[in-house]
């Protein structure tokens, strides 16, 4: 064997070790990964997921109760009791002064009055509870009156226009649609649902909400028409 030969025999033998090396390095890598896979998941391994987020509407419990002439009523926090008006008519006004508000909403009770020529903007309809309570029957308040109201008299001049709503009449106020007074309404008449006590004596009411605010909020009316008592 010529000297040249095996020069060049000792020349690339190191080349192949280092080949070796290389594919044998990723392979212990492999191996490695593989068995602290198995030994990290054991069969007693719990993988827990994260909780899930949850959000609940909770019920306003910010009211206070004023307590009034036969009756009693719920209304929110920072609303007030501002007079007792009683002429003709006996009625009872609540106004809101929360930021805002002042003067935008309020709420009055008409008492065993007789109201034969007030007209509204909207209505609810309401009955009475077996406890002396009232409930607004559906939950919902009527559209302005003026946009279903047709008749003989409908004019845009006419104060107390007849107009019916879930089977209910009430005077709606035809020469004003620019006002939002929300009325109760009930089968015992017009502008009046009787309550009676445990001793069978009835009362008369009619109660409206003026809302006046730029996002009108009727939801509290008719918070404040389920929460109606009867004195005790």
């Amino acid at each position: 064997m010529s000297t040249v030969y095996q020069h060049q025999l000792h020349a690339h033998k190191p080349r192949r070790r280092l080949r070796k090396r290389w594919l044998v390095i990723p392979a212990v890598i492999v191996v490695v990964g593989i068995a602290y896979g198995l030994f990290s998941l054991k069969p007693d391994t719990q993988i827990k997921n994260a909780a899930p987020t949850t959000s609940s509407i909770k019920k306003d419990t910010h009211l206070q109760t004023f307590r009034r002439g036969t009756f009693s009523i719920d209304l929110p926090t920072g609303w007030q009791f501002t007079a007792k008006q009683q002429d003709i008519y006996t009625v009872y006004h609540f106004r809101s002064a929360l930021p805002g508000e002042e003067g935008n909403r309020l709420l009055d009770v008409y008492e065993d009055s007789n109201l034969p020529n007030f007209a509204i903007n909207r209505m609810v309809p309401v009955s009475a509870t077996e406890d002396g309570g009232l409930v607004a029957d559906s939950g919902q308040v009527s559209d302005n009156c003026t946009a279903y109201t047709t008749g003989a008299t409908t004019s845009r001049a006419t104060v107390g226009q007849t107009a019916k709503w879930q089977g209910i009449e009430f005077l709606c106020d035809m020469a004003n649609p620019q006002r939002n007074v929300v009325g109760t309404g009930s089968k015992d008449g017009l502008n009046a649902v009787r309550v009676a006590d445990q001793g069978g004596l009835q009362h008369r009411y009619f109660l409206t909400y003026t809302e006046n605010n730029f996002k009108p909020d009727y939801s509290i009316f008719i918070a404040a028409i389920n929460s109606f008592k009867l004195a005790q």
